[in-house]
């Protein structure tokens, strides 16, 4: 299963009727491109924007974070007021640094809506893991004898 078809999936398990109409989620690089969105406005128009400004927050935070004794690991960036915003969080697909984020309007309660953000990363995150794990415990060839190997490259030499 592709990343993509991961992220469907999970959103497709784990979002309610009502709370997915409102909320836009989506996963950037780290040069703002849009991996994977939902289609929900306002990413149904503007992904390319969006996932450029969000990626350039992120750097930015980043940075400001460098000058703070106490930084840690585990960061987020909000921006948000007391009934929508956006948030963003690291993910890693395939051991590089990525971003899951989500725009939302209209909520009544958006630490519950940051809460599902962060559940719904780590779940993907989980999964894309398995994935990987799987497919590196699995073998291009299985039973593959001595002979067949050397008649594979019987040609060399000839």
């Amino acid at each position: 299963m592709s990343y993509i078809e991961t992220f469907k999936t999970i959103l497709k398990n784990n979002l309610t009727r009502s709370s997915e109409q409102a909320i836009s989620i989506f996963v950037a690089r780290m040069d703002g491109v849009i991996l994977f969105s939902n289609e929900k406005p306002p990413l149904d128009k503007n992904k390319e924007s969006i996932g450029a400004l969000v990626a350039g927050l992120w750097q930015a935070a980043e940075l400001s974070n460098q000058f703070l004794e106490s930084a840690q690991e585990d960061t987020r960036l909000s921006f948000d007021t007391s009934d929508g915003g956006i948030y963003v969080l690291p993910i890693s697909i395939s051991n590089e640094k990525h971003l899951y984020g989500a725009m939302y309007s209209g909520q009544i309660n958006p630490g519950m809506i940051k809460n599902l953000i962060r559940k719904l990363r780590d779940k993907s995150e989980l999964e894309l893991r398995n994935e990987v794990s799987t497919l590196k415990s699995e073998y291009l060839f299985n039973n593959v004898t001595d002979e067949e190997v050397d008649n594979l490259f019987s040609f060399v030499g000839n």
